[in-house]
């Protein structure tokens, strides 16, 4: 009912209104809207602006094995919004996010490989998740995904680039784990 009032679909568009049915079924334990809601305290749609708010939903929607809420749990604590700021939890989380194929988790998880960022500096990690990534995003972000990877087997030896080749080949997702 919740994406109803969010969408207007059958009923007026009424944003609080969604926020209150995301609520209702979030404290049920409904992943979806304890991700719907984190979105609505984090953008501030239907409820005051609360970062710490939104978190607090993304980590019950995470905790299920949300693979969008584990990549906006990561994020939070990669700039510090709602959380402290926190590398290795953000690493921790884009790991979960990207072992389920999510591309932008993979990305920002072969980011932080490259600059040894809250997980050992690992280039061939980071080449790795790179063409993962590349390999599966369709968002606006492909065009940055697929320079940094570029910029980034540049660096390495044609070993080096070889073996990220290998483990991205073999790489599979995985299902979520709650």
């Amino acid at each position: 009912l919740g994406l109803f009032y969010a969408h207007g679909h059958g009923v007026p568009e009424d944003r609080t209104e969604a926020a209150r049915w995301y609520r209702m079924a979030a404290e049920q334990g409904n992943v979806t809207a304890q991700f719907n809601l984190g979105i609505a305290y984090q953008d501030g749609v239907g409820v005051a602006q609360d970062y710490a708010e939104s978190c607090r939903w993304f980590a019950k929607a995470a905790d299920q094995g949300d693979a969008g809420a584990q990549y906006n749990l990561a994020v939070s604590y990669a700039l510090g919004e709602g959380v402290a700021q926190d590398t290795a939890e953000a690493a921790r989380w884009f790991a979960k996010a990207a072992d389920q194929g999510h591309a932008d988790a993979q990305a920002n998880l072969g980011n932080l490989y490259a600059r040894g960022m809250g997980v050992p500096q690992d280039e061939v990690r980071a080449l790795m998740w790179m063409i993962i990534a590349a390999s599966g995003v369709e968002t606006e972000n492909a065009e940055r995904i697929a320079q940094f990877r570029a910029d980034l087997a540049a660096t390495l030896t044609a070993e080096q680039v070889a073996e990220a080749e290998r483990l991205a080949a073999a790489w599979r997702p995985n299902a979520p784990a709650n």
